[in-house]
C-alpha cells in the first residue's frame, strides 16, 4: 500500500509539537511505520503549477498548467484551467494497471471521469474555482454530507481581500 499524505502550507514546527505531545496519534502511527519526507516546491516561479507537478509527475514546463485561469493563445482569450489537457494523474494511472486508488480533497485538479476505488473532492472545505464538491462514486459526498454535514466554504478572493472574509476563513 502506498498513503500519500500532502500538506499544504503547514507549519512543520507547530506539526512537529502536537506530534511530539502525542495529540495526532494517527498521524504519529503513520509516520512511525512509512517514510517522512518534505518536499520543496517544484514551482519556484510558477506557484500554481506544484499540484498538477506533484498529481502528474512532471514539470510545468510538460503539465503546462500554473494558474486557475491561463491564457489560451490560440483563442486569444483566457480559459479555465480545466480546458487545458495534462497528462496523466497518479490516480489515473493506477486504474489503468488495475490498482485502486482512495483520493481525498486533491487541490487544483479536476474530477476523474472514473477512478478504480474512491475519489472525493470538496469534503473538508468547497471552493467554487479549486475545490469544487464531487465524488466518485457519487453515492460517498451523499452519504458524508448526510452523516456529518455540509462542508464550509472558503472562497478566496482573487484581487483586494475584505477583512470580514479574511477573518471568517482564519
Amino acid at each position: 500500500m502506498i498513503a500519500v499524505l500532502q500538506f499544504d502550507s503547514v507549519s512543520l514546527s507547530l506539526l512537529e509539537t502536537l506530534l511530539s505531545k502525542g495529540l495526532l496519534p494517527t498521524l504519529d502511527g503513520l509516520r512511525r511505520r512509512g517514510s517522512w519526507m518534505t518536499l520543496e516546491t517544484p514551482a519556484t516561479y510558477l506557484e500554481g503549477s506544484a499540484f498538477h507537478s506533484l498529481y502528474t509527475g512532471t514539470h510545468a514546463a510538460e503539465h503546462g498548467v500554473y494558474y486557475p485561469w491561463m491564457w489560451s493563445a490560440g483563442e486569444q482569450r483566457v480559459r479555465f484551467m480545466e480546458d487545458f489537457a495534462i497528462p496523466p494523474v497518479v490516480w489515473e494511472r493506477l486504474t489503468a494497471a488495475g490498482l485502486r486508488s482512495l483520493i481525498i480533497d486533491p487541490y487544483e485538479i479536476r474530477a476523474p471521469r472514473t477512478i478504480n476505488g474512491i475519489y472525493l473532492g470538496g469534503w473538508q472545505f468547497t471552493n467554487r474555482v479549486v475545490m469544487r464538491s464531487s465524488s466518485i462514486p457519487p453515492s460517498t459526498m451523499r452519504a458524508l454530507r448526510r452523516d456529518l454535514g455540509m462542508p464550509r466554504r472558503a472562497e478566496e478572493i482573487y484581487g483586494r481581500p475584505y477583512m470580514p472574509e479574511l477573518m471568517r476563513l482564519r
